[in-house]
Formats: structure tokens, C-alpha cells, sequence
């Protein structure tokens, strides 16, 4: 097992951002890999965390997922 977590990265695709503590509304990124940016992106419009989790979770590991802007 210890040779497999040295083996093994991972790296994030998707955050969920809180942006009103006081709402606990978040905002979608998405990592982008355009050369030019390579950069987090903001997806879609601030939510709450539950909705914007059904609504883009679907999508890693997907063509869509470089879709999403």
C-alpha cells in the first residue's frame, strides 16, 4: 500500500469555493487546461453547495467536463 500512495497522484479538477459564509453559497471551478491559462476557472453561477454538487460532480471523467464554462 505504501508503494502504491507513492505511485498514485492525484490532482484537483473540481473546488467548490465558499463565497458567503452568512448564505453558504459556493462557486464552482473547474481546472482549464488551455496552455495559454492553465488556471482555475469559475463554472456557473454561486449556488448551494448540494445543488452545484448534482449538477457538475457528473461531469469528471467526462468529455463534458471541458465543456463546462
Amino acid at each position: 500500500m505504501a508503494n502504491l500512495r507513492k505511485a498514485v497522484h492525484y490532482s484537483p479538477m473540481l473546488v467548490f469555493q465558499l463565497v458567503d459564509v452568512t448564505r453558504r453559497t459556493f462557486q464552482t471551478q473547474r481546472y482549464c487546461f488551455l496552455g495559454s491559462v492553465d488556471d482555475w476557472i469559475e463554472i456557473g453561477k454561486p449556488g448551494k453547495l448540494s445543488t452545484l454538487v448534482k449538477r457538475y460532480v457528473k461531469h469528471l471523467g467526462q468529455d463534458s467536463y471541458v465543456e463546462l464554462w
